[in-house]
């Protein structure tokens, strides 16, 4: 969330690079390696040799937190799964003609799916030191190759612009009366619950009724070694990307989704990623017997904007 190029003495998000970092890592595991979309790791690689910049954090912290924390690669591996899958899912089925990634960070989705369904337009927002050394990176892997005219991008600092009114002023091949989806991960965290709102209410009056909102959040009681609290602290303070909402439980996350106006759907058969990902692996590809499953299970969850006639009666 916090970003900033070398030449101008600030580094990029260290969270962006760790998540990306996080997903090479995966395929050192096969049950990683299974889950990863094709072709992301091959691209994230080539963007991550690309990148012209320093970090606040220490490299060795990377390498720190997957020794004490072992599960985030394939944590990271799976939300990615899920993401792209919801994705390409609402695109084949025609459920959706746009698709909007808030905080991309380093991630490639939207180039990588832009390229593979060139009728839909996909719109990434991020702030802008972050965006800028990424597509610096992007540009540097083909010069030779040109931007999918249906991906924009379009810098924005969460905390202190508003999104709605920014993709309407600088955005006008958005359709706000179109069916679509948008993507936030590794980004609610970071927000205070009033800009999470903002986040929120500009894509529920930037898109139609039925757009789904895939999004990821962070339990606080899902950290099992609570001495790791303030030593995860301290790493994000370091970083200047302090975390800001961890909810303590399923009804924090579902009331304040729903009083922007969403409904919720965390089914198990979509949402629990165990379930849906690491159960049908084959059976000679087996998940590490030391990690506490429950942490691939609760932290993404599918929002789906409401018509205002389902509010106003749900509000009565």
């Amino acid at each position: 969330m916090a970003g900033n190029s070398k030449s101008s003495g600030k580094t990029i998000s260290w969270t962006a690079y760790f998540i990306a970092a996080s997903t090479l890592k995966s395929q050192e595991e096969e049950a990683g390696k299974a889950v990863l979309p094709q072709g992301l790791a091959s691209s994230l690689e080539k963007l991550i040799k690309q990148l012209e910049t320093s970090f606040l954090v220490p490299r060795f912290v990377d390498r720190l937190i997957w020794y004490l924390v072992p599960t985030v690669p394939l944590h990271v591996a799976l939300r990615k799964r899920f993401m792209f899958e919801e994705v390409e899912d609402g695109i084949m089925k025609k459920e959706a003609k746009q698709v909007i990634v808030f905080g991309g960070g380093l991630d490639c989705l939207s180039w990588i799916l832009s390229q593979k369904y060139p009728d839909i337009l996909f719109v990434e927002i991020d702030h802008p030191i972050t965006q800028q050394a990424k597509l610096k990176a992007l540009k540097s892997l083909d010069e030779n190759r040109t931007k999918p005219s249906n991906l924009n991008f379009l810098a924005v600092d969460f905390r202190t612009e508003n999104i709605e009114e920014k993709i309407r002023k600088c955005l006008s091949s958005w359709d706000s009366h179109a069916v679509s989806i948008g993507v936030s991960e590794g980004v609610f965290m970071y927000l205070s619950e009033e800009d999470i709102l903002d986040c929120l209410r500009s894509f529920r009056k930037l898109t139609a009724p039925s757009s789904k909102l895939l999004f990821q959040y962070q339990l606080d009681s899902l950290i099992k070694h609570k001495w790791l609290t303030p030593l995860r602290s301290l790493i994000f303070k370091v970083a200047k990307e302090p975390l800001e909402w961890l909810p303590s439980s399923l009804q924090d996350v579902d009331a304040l989704v729903k009083s922007a106006g969403f409904d919720i759907d965390r089914s198990v058969g979509r949402t629990d990623l165990h379930q849906r990902f690491l159960v049908p692996l084959k059976p000679e590809i087996q998940v590490d017997p030391s990690y506490d499953l429950a942490q691939f299970r609760n932290y993404v969850a599918i929002a789906t904007n409401q018509a205002d006639t389902q509010m106003s009666a749900s509000s009565s």
